[in-house]
Parts: structure tokens; sequence; C-alpha cells
């Protein structure tokens, strides 16, 4: 039976590539064509055709070119079959996190749309359900030391790149309820939402309730106004705070070049006083 062979841009067009591909792949060892004639004509088979669609798969699912020739030279040493696996669980949570990315940039655009109609400095009562961070306490304790809170954000935006947790993004800090009593109002952690409980040393859980909710317009160096605003506010509508201050950037220099029209959501889970 005679084998069918095709010319290089017979088989380019049948893989679906160029012949400049081809030669490359020839060049790096990976494929090579099953005959060359004596005039230099490069002739490939259907054993090519398989190989070229198994690294056409493996290179879509993100394999550099040099792990794909291992894989296919070393097939005991790496089953092709394991390194499906590997890169379809790399898939997933790549999948995953572009998934909470867009959620994260549909919520931003929603936030930043309603903030003309956003009734600043006004405290709301919202029912709020439990909501899964990952916190990483702070360690200046300076409020007027700028460069030391970029550098704690920066450790914690590390800290859930190096563990696949969040969307690489920092959301927020919380103020501790004990400061808040003591009129004290240092941010003491830095948190990135994350959708579900998991198992990790720095997961802080937001728990579900009411919470008194007040949009503040102003640069950051205000926001204490607001706490304070929050706190008085809360008491005088008969309520009283029983956990930590959550604050949260709406507007800031993404969309904004002038501080004062920043504008902060800042949260707090309350109860009503016992008459």
């Amino acid at each position: 039976m005679i084998r069918k062979l095709y010319k290089i841009n017979e088989f380019a067009a049948l893989c679906g590539t160029t012949r400049h591909t081809l030669y490359h792949y020839d060049e790096i060892g990976l494929l090579c064509p099953e005959k060359v004639g004596k005039n230099g004509y490069r002739y490939y088979g259907v054993e090519q055709f398989d190989r070229f669609q198994l690294m056409f798969l493996l290179k879509t699912a993100g394999m550099p070119l040099e792990e794909i020739k291992h894989c296919l030279e070393h097939p005991k040493e790496t089953p092709v079959l394991e390194v499906l696996k590997v890169r379809l669980s790399d898939l997933e949570q790549e999948k995953q996190r572009m998934e909470r990315m867009c959620r994260q940039l549909s919520d931003t655009i929603t936030a930043m749309e309603m903030t003309p109609y956003i009734g600043a400095e006004q405290l709301e009562f919202v029912e709020c359900r439990e909501e899964y961070l990952i916190a990483t306490k702070a360690v200046s304790s300076d409020p007027e030391d700028g460069t030391a809170a970029l550098q704690d954000i920066g450790e914690h935006l590390r800290y859930c790149s190096e563990h696949g947790l969040g969307i690489g993004l920092h959301e927020g800090e919380i103020i501790l309820l004990e400061n808040i009593e003591r009129d004290l109002y240092k941010e003491s952690y830095y948190y990135s939402r994350i959708e579900r409980r998991v198992e990790d040393e720095r997961l802080m859980v937001k728990p579900a309730g009411t919470y008194g909710v007040l949009y503040h317009r102003g640069s950051y160096d205000t926001l204490y106004t607001a706490y304070r605003r929050m706190k008085n506010e809360i008491e005088e509508k008969g309520y009283k705070m029983i956990g930590n201050i959550y604050e949260e950037d709406v507007i800031d220099y993404l969309s904004e070049e002038v501080e004062d029209n920043f504008v902060m959501k800042v949260s707090a889970p309350v109860s009503r006083k016992r008459v």
C-alpha cells in the first residue's frame, strides 16, 4: 500500500499553519518531515499530522515548545495523559480567575455608574450576606506613613498571588472595633475578597447581618470624619456597632484625578440597642 505523503505547503494547509512554522519546528527537532527528497523538498505523513495535533493542543493550553518536545520525546518520563490532566487543571484555575475578574470589573463599572446617585454621607442600614476575605495585617502603626502602607499592600498582593487567592487587587481596609471604641481609625488589615471559604491562615469571615453603610466623598485624609460620623449616627438611630469597620474604594485614582472627588464605601455590622 502506497503511503500518502504531503508536500510542505499541502501539509501546512492541512494543519492550518504556515510553512515557516513547519520549518521552525523542523529546525528545533519538534516536528521533522517523514522524508526529505534529494531536491530538499520536505514530505509529511499521517504520523506527523497526529503529532502536530497533539503539539497544537498542548501549545494552545499554554505549554512552552521545549516542554512539549521533552514530553513527546520522553513519554515514559512525562506521560501525555498526565500532562493533559495538569494543563486542564491549570486552565480551570485560570478560568475561575478570569470569571472572578469579570465579576469584579462588572461590580466596579456598576458602582462607578451609580456614583452620581449615591447619597454621600447618608447612613443606611442594609442586610448583607456572609463574605470571605483574605486579610493581611498592617505592620506600620503610623497612620501618616504612606510608604509603609504601600509596602503592606504590596506584601498582601504578593501573598494572594502566590497562593492563587482573589483576583490580584487590594479591595479595602479593616479597622478593628476595639480601635474604633478608642477613637483610633488606623487600618489594621488590608483585604481582598474570595468567593468561598478556604483553609488559609489569613482567611477572615465578614459575618452576615445588618450593616450600617455610608458613602464618603473626599480624600483619604478625610476618611476619619466618616468613621466618626458613622459611629455617632449609628448610636443616634438606636443601634450599636458590634464589629469591625470595612472600607473599600468606589471611585479612586483609576477614574478620578481629584482626590476630593474620591468616593469610599464604609460599613460596619450593627444591632439594635436593648430598650
